[in-house]
Parts: C-alpha cells; structure tokens; sequence
C-alpha cells in the first residue's frame, strides 16, 4: 500500500510544517506507525510521548499515540512538557525513546515531532529519510501496545535542580511567552535559590504575543521593560519548547548566543584547558579569537542541533552555541541544549564572581553584527539557490576566502565576513554579516544583497 506524506516535512534534524495541510492527525497517525515499526526493527519497546501547547499539539499527539499503539509499542503519555526534558527522558533506565509534538518557534500555524532514541540520540538524516520510507511503503509492524498516562516531569525538575544552589539572592525575570515552558522553568529557578519575577509564565494556546523566540528582537520588549521595572539583575526568556535561551542584563541591554558563548567559554576553559569549544557558522569571528586566546580548540560546524549533538555525546566538545540561542554544555551535564540549565550555569557564574552581568559582558570585544536575516525562500529551491550562489563565488576573484561548512561564509576581510545558507528548518535563506564597524557591515551587506537578486531574493 503506497501513502501519499510530503517527504519536504522530513526535514534535517526533525518532521514539520504547516498545520493541518502538511501534517494533521492522519499523517502524524502514519509517522506513529512508521516509528513503531522502526522502533521495533531497534529491539526499542517503551516510548514516552510529549507535546507543547499549541491547539494542534493535542490532536497530533492522541494520533500518533495510537500509530505507535498499533505497532506493539509501550507508551507513556507524559502530557505537557518540554524538548530537554524529553531527552533527559531517554536517559532513564526504562524509557527506550521519546517523542515531542511542537514546533519550537515556528508560528502558531506549523507543528512538528522531534525523536530521541536512548540517551538522547537524535533522529535525523539518514534516519529520518528511513522514516519516511515506511511510511511511503505503508509496510508497518502490527501489535497492541500498552498505554499509561504518567507525567515524569517532576524527575527532569529534579534533576537540573540538583546541579546548583545560589548563595546570594539574584533576582530574575523569567519570560516564558506563554509556551510550555511556564509550568516548569519558574520553579526550578526558584529550586535553585533565584527570587523569580514570571512574566507570561501561564499557558494560552493563542500565544497572544507570538511564539516565543529568543532570535527575534521583538521577544525581548516585555522583558527588558519588565527587567527595568522590576530592578532585577537579569532577564531570562525561553522558546516554545524550551531548548532556547536568551538574555538581557540588569541595564535591559540584550546579548546575543554568540555573545553568551563567550561568556560560557571563559568559565568552562578555566577548569578544562585545552577544552574544545564548537559553534555554528552563523557565530561572530570573536568566538573562534577568542577560544583562541584561552587555549581552547574553537572548531565551527553546520548549523543544527543533531550536528552538535552529534559532537558532544561523542566527547569531541564540552561546550557548544549556536547563534539561534542552543548552548550545549558536557563539562557537568549530559551534553544536550537546555534553555534553564544554560540559564542556571549563568546565574551559578553571577553567583560565584558576585558581578552583573553588564560587567561580567563588558570585557568581551564589541563588533558590529546583522542579526539573522531570514529572506523567504521555499524548500524546493532554497537548497538549490545556495549551490548556485556557491559556484558563483567560487568563479568570481572579488569575495574573499570560502567557508563551505554550510552554505557559503565568505571572509572579505580582516575583520568582515558574510553567510548564506538554507535553513533546515524553515522556507528561507539565512543571511548574517559581520564587520569592524557599522560601515564595513553596510558595505558586505550591500554586496550580498546583488547577489542574492540575481535570484529574485530581496534582502530586506
């Protein structure tokens, strides 16, 4: 029996799109059976299942509960929750995989399933075209799964909370954008010690703000406003699913990941000399001067979570950023993106230096940056386009130096470089540029905008 399933859903690293044209209950009933059949082909038993808030979260996860069921798979529905507890998950002795229904950042109209065999392993690449392939063939194992509602997340609660203890009070604004993470985040910062001031910290499918997302500028308006208002000494703010985070200080100034990182970095080299630090290619060239400068090994990859796991749990990192607002951390954790222990091993940093953030920042050096720009493109030809604007640099002796890690980062400079790369993700092409000033960022901006043109992308 053939099934008809967008293969453009089975992305890099996890399922998604648009709800419920690309993925509703029937297709997400066929990727449960899909999935149970391969869990099965793994010797793979027990799964536990989660979901974000999002209205359609609640339907996709009740039929791809009962696509796993139909193949003999054991399931946990564990209700609620968040993506790092749903990898620390796999790490217990009884739970084989898990399974969360939520699209992360992505507006309110798209939905998505991210997979993690035992101990966090991710499903991606080969493993998720695999996936598809069952589904395509309709070939699925057939049995009657057991079935049981428990909610683990108080054991994840735990857990992070165990790894610190604050001595001095540190008050925080926690801005959780009404997504899954208000039900957890809050209480392990106060777990830890912090006095905590919430903000949207209470679920609203409608997410009457936005989904939350720590690469936008607009995510960051109510916390600063509330950091202020409040005299807090940070701000800390999390995706929808809860493997993001981002910052502002007790001046309401905001840093970006990549700025962060290098906060990270000092703290983690200092115990771990010669550590290896990796980050994405949308990362500022600071990043790699200054692991440098510590006696780290800076190393940068693709960008994407499974190519950092991928990294850490094979002990070839101990600490990893992506510019999006994913810190990995190995030094004293399981290697995994977690938006609250990366907050948590912040507010451990405040703690132990008895400094503010702005000071702690205020020594790091100051470039000027684009955020990421995000210039629609759809999935059928973004791949495409940046092969063929790859090819162009190469034939062309007025760019500079080509970094083909991911898409093209193209060094014009000492101190000036830009990237253009397919989001994995998502139908766009990321562009970021770099530069010693606001003028030699203009300048590089103003040569990738033509070359972006002479594919009808407008870079706005």
């Amino acid at each position: 029996m053939n099934i008809e399933l967008s293969p453009e859903i089975f992305r890099a690293y996890d399922i998604r799109g648009l709800y419920p044209n690309e993925l509703n209950e029937q297709g997400s009933e066929l990727i449960g059976k899909a999935l149970g059949t391969l869990l099965q082909k793994k010797g793979l038993k027990k799964v536990i299942v989660g979901s974000d808030n999002r209205k359609s979260s609640a339907f996709l996860v009740n039929s791809l509960m009962t696509g796993l069921l139909s193949t003999g798979i054991s399931v946990v529905n564990n209700g609620i929750t968040v993506e790092p507890a749903c990898h620390y998950f796999t790490f217990l002795k009884n739970i084989d995989a898990s399974v969360n229904i939520t699209a992360s950042h992505n507006p309110n109209q798209f939905n998505g399933i991210k997979i993690d065999f035992k101990n966090g392993v991710p499903c991606f690449g080969d493993e998720l075209a695999s996936l598809y392939d069952i589904v395509k063939k309709g070939d699925f194992k057939t049995g009657k799964g057991s079935y049981k509602e428990e909610s683990l997340n108080q054991k994840y609660i735990d857990f992070v909370s165990s790894k610190f203890k604050l001595k001095r009070k540190i008050k925080v604004v926690v801005y959780c954008g009404n997504g899954a993470t208000g039900e957890l985040y809050p209480t392990i910062l106060e777990n830890i010690g912090a006095e905590v001031v919430p903000l949207r910290c209470y679920l609203d499918i409608d997410f009457p703000v936005g989904v939350p997302d720590p690469e936008s500028g607009d995510f960051y308006q109510e916390l600063i406003e509330q950091v202020t208002e409040s005299n807090a000494d940070i701000g800390v703010g999390f995706d929808g699913d809860g493997d993001r985070v981002g910052e502002t200080d007790e001046k309401g100034n905001h840093y970006k990941a990549d700025e962060m990182l290098l906060l990270f970095a000092k703290d983690v080299l200092s115990r771990n000399p010669n550590g290896t630090v990796i980050f994405d290619v949308k990362c500022s060239q600071t990043v790699e001067n200054y692991v440098k400068s510590l006696g780290g090994v800076p190393k940068m990859i693709k960008t994407g979570r499974s190519f950092f796991l991928d990294e850490m749990y094979n002990d070839r990192a101990l600490l990893g950023g992506e510019l999006s607002g994913h810190i990995y951390f190995k030094d004293d954790y399981l290697g995994y993106d977690d938006g609250i222990y990366a907050a948590c091993r912040l507010l451990k940093i405040m703690d132990e230096t008895g400094l503010s953030l702005s000071k702690l920042m205020s020594e790091f050096p100051k470039m000027a940056s684009t955020p990421e720009i995000k210039v629609a493109c759809s999935d059928k030809e973004k791949f495409n386009i940046v092969a063929k604007i790859v090819k162009e640099i190469k034939a062309g002796k007025s760019f500079g130096e080509l970094n083909e890690t991911d898409g093209a980062r193209v060094k014009v400079s000492q101190t000036g470089w830009f990237l253009i790369r397919a989001s994995n993700t998502s139908p766009y092409i990321s562009v970021r540029v770099e530069g010693k000033d606001n003028q030699e960022v203009s300048n590089i901006l103003e040569k990738t905008a033509k070359l972006l043109s002479k594919h009808n992308l407008v870079l706005s």
